[in-house]
């Protein structure tokens, strides 16, 4: 499946930058263009004018001197070349990206199998054979580094002990990038497997219900059904944090070698992950930007108000869980009420699932439903081909597949009255 979507997102990424718009387009007026910049580049770039100057000692450079140079100062002389030779690499790159292009290769296979049958000269066969060997070593370029990015909110609270600025220290410690994990695109591609006969049967209503979504989890023999709220923009920084309290708990264990198998590097993965999307590509999760943003930085600024001074990762996590929070009133900062309620989170999976097994398979599970539900369906197509320009992200893998499976939308994004677009389909229905 992500092979698919990864050769199909490289197909996307040459119609939009590398001018090859069509396989029926020929590439004849780019190698004429090409042929005669590279010829021009060479030509000027290995002229006798630049090659066999002679530079005037005693007048700086403004001289006539024998009738085989051209006087002319040293810098004139080395920014000429280093323009041509700046042009000439420019030129080339974009024609290696037309030629080495997907849509290319889909247009020579083609055409080799056309006149496979009708070209009896085995020397001309040899020589296709030759380029194709050649063109498969060279063009298996990959437009995805099959990496997701990480943001801890509660890190990025901790204070420095070095003394920099704000926007420094926030640059430094902001997100890292690690290798997408087997485990995150198993869970994925299970949970689409699951879900996609019951979407494709009911087409027209949203898999994932409106007022919450429940899991059921096996815990001492018996079954636990959890409520958990729609996943929002706020939700999902209350999970992020209970999940990065979940991980820090579990280090603080006496064996400290325990680690929970794949669930738990999957939950940690995606909730790391999303947060990073709020962070630094929140117009690829979200329409409502400026909210969103607004949203982190809040419980960024919120959050000294609990953690003091500290400046160790075990010095925070204390802090947080002794922090006698308020009770949550309607009046009350909503910044704070993520952090409470992050927190009251964490304590209440505690309590729930004593085991660490079975509450990371409920977080692994949750995780990949939030990023299925409301991460990945959008309709911002420009925002998804500017960041594949720039490697892409995974994100807009998943996005991919489910466009093709006809969702678009996001049925939790709020249309300003605190209704949400499935709401507001619902209601246009009863009128007509």
């Amino acid at each position: 499946m992500y092979r698919v979507i990864e050769t199909e997102l490289g197909f996307l990424f040459d119609f939009f930058y590398s001018r090859y718009p069509s396989h029926k387009q020929s590439l004849v007026p780019e190698t004429i263009v090409f042929a005669t910049a590279a010829a021009l580049s060479m030509s000027s770039l290995f002229s006798s004018t630049l090659m066999h100057y002679n530079y005037n000692k005693y007048g700086g450079g403004g001289a006539i001197n024998s009738s085989n140079s051209v006087v002319g100062t040293r810098f004139d002389i080395w920014l000429a070349r280093l323009v041509i030779f700046m042009f000439l690499i420019l030129e080339t790159v974009q024609y290696l990206s037309l030629v080495l292009s997907d849509w290319h290769r889909v247009k020579r296979y083609c055409r080799f199998c056309l006149h496979y049958r009708r070209e009896a000269n085995e020397v001309k066969l040899f020589l296709r054979g030759l380029i194709f060997l050649a063109w498969e070593l060279v063009s298996n370029r990959k437009y995805w580094s099959n990496t997701v990015g990480q943001y801890s909110l509660l890190h990025a609270c901790i204070r420095s002990r070095l003394w920099l600025p704000g926007w420094m220290s926030s640059f430094l410690i902001r997100t890292t990038h690690r290798h997408l994990p087997n485990s995150v695109k198993d869970a994925i591609a299970e949970e689409l497997k699951n879900s996609l006969p019951t979407i494709m049967n009911q087409q027209g209503i949203v898999y994932y219900e409106a007022e919450h979504m429940t899991l059921e989890v096996a815990s001492g023999g018996r079954v636990v059904k959890m409520r958990i709220p729609k996943p929002t923009i706020g939700n999902i920084l209350i999970l992020h944090i209970a999940t990065t309290i979940c991980g820090w708990k579990q280090q603080q264990q006496a064996d400290q070698q325990v680690h929970h198998g794949e669930d738990q590097e999957t939950a940690s993965t995606i909730s790391a992950y999303c947060a990073y999307l709020i962070c630094d590509a929140p117009e690829l999760i979200t329409d409502n930007i400026y909210e969103a943003r607004l949203l982190l930085e809040g419980v960024k600024r919120r959050a000294p108000g609990c953690l003091g001074d500290c400046r160790s990762e075990d010095g925070m996590y204390t802090k947080l869980l002794e922090y006698s929070f308020k009770p949550p009133k309607e009046d009350d900062d909503e910044y704070m009420a993520i952090l409470a309620q992050g927190v009251s989170t964490y304590r209440l999976l505690a309590s729930k699932f004593p085991d660490d097994a079975e509450r990371w398979k409920l977080l692994a599970q949750l995780w990949v439903k939030f990023l299925l539900s409301n991460v990945a369906p959008s309709n911002n197509l420009a925002a998804h081909v500017k960041r594949l320009a720039s490697g892409g992200e995974f994100i807009t893998h998943l996005w991919a597949f489910m466009t093709q499976g006809g969702f678009v939308k996001q049925p939790w994004v709020p249309c300003g009255d605190g209704k949400t677009q499935q709401d507001l389909e619902a209601g246009r229905r009863q009128d007509r």
